[in-house]
């Protein structure tokens, strides 16, 4: 009688182990594509990611966006380009980078007008927001962005005139290799680091009409035409949108854009020069010499 109590009494001590573990500790909830729909933003960059319900996604940032599709595999979000994104559990995401990203709206910028899927992007950063002078903080060297699509860099013992083009939210300078961009307090920052802060064009600015080594007088326009080497047959082509032409004898041989430094107008990606000569023709940095001539007919 008591073998049988205890037996008894054993089965129901295991029936209500197993009821309670059947309680606290069942299988997770399996995670799946739904898990992951919506627009999320990263916290450390302007992106954005855009999961749709047609395992299609967006890949989104202020200059440019990309499409793909995704998959879901053991609970990660595993998107064409080999990025995945896991569940954080607090209501985020984080990639496979280890950057975090939270639920979020595309900015009031986007628009879908087109009913193309992908919002169009209208940047809010344009050539005008850069228009004025501005001036290093660590060097006596001041950046003149003026309309029309050109700038001077000015220091007190030269200046280089050249133009400039948008890059994204980017001003690219031509002739320098650097960008600037706007840091959101009212400077520019440099692709170098460097801070430049709004100011005014120095004293000796107004100055250099009086200097004898300085002829702000020359400018690009004084070398547009076509200039036909004296002891080669070579021309030169300097047109107004700041591109050159390089023929030979063959025809078309380089073709790039150019620069003025000072008096000089440079040639990019090339060493050579080119100066005026005070008689109507000009003089390279060989010391060969050029004049106003026409391309022949080949």
């Amino acid at each position: 009688m008591k073998r049988k109590k205890l037996s008894v009494l054993t089965a129901c001590l295991a029936l209500l182990l197993g009821l309670l573990a059947g309680c606290g500790g069942g299988d997770d909830a399996e995670i799946t594509a739904e898990d992951f729909y919506g627009c999320w933003e990263y916290e450390a960059y302007d992106l954005w990611l855009v999961v749709h319900e047609d395992e299609a996604y967006d890949w989104i940032s202020p200059t440019d966006t990309s499409s793909g599709t995704y998959t879901v595999e053991d609970g990660e979000l595993v998107l064409d380009n080999s990025m995945r994104y896991t569940q954080d559990g607090k209501g985020g995401l984080v990639d496979s980078d280890g950057d975090a990203l939270f639920a979020s709206e595309l900015p009031d910028t986007w628009d879908d007008e087109e009913g193309l899927g992908v919002p169009d992007y209208e940047p809010e950063v344009n050539a005008e927001d850069f228009y004025g002078v501005w001036e290093y903080a660590n060097q006596d060297v001041w950046l003149y962005i003026q309309g029309g699509g050109t700038y001077e860099w000015i220091s007190e013992y030269s200046s280089l005139s050249a133009g400039y083009y948008m890059d994204g939210v980017e001003l690219y300078l031509d002739g320098l290799g650097l960008t600037v961009s706007l840091d959101g307090e009212g400077n520019l920052i440099d692709s170098d680091g460097e801070l430049l802060f709004p100011s005014e064009l120095p004293d000796f600015y107004y100055e250099w009409d009086d200097e004898e080594d300085y002829s702000p007088t020359v400018t690009a326009e004084d070398f547009y035409g076509c200039w036909e080497y004296t002891d080669t047959y070579t021309w030169v082509c300097i047109y107004g949108d700041g591109t050159y032409e390089w023929y030979d004898s063959d025809g078309l041989d380089v073709m790039g854009n150019y620069y003025m430094s000072g008096d000089e107008l440079c040639l990019e990606d090339s060493a050579m020069t080119f100066a005026l000569d005070g008689s109507g023709g000009l003089v390279d940095s060989f010391g060969d010499t050029l004049f106003l001539s026409e391309l022949p007919e080949w």
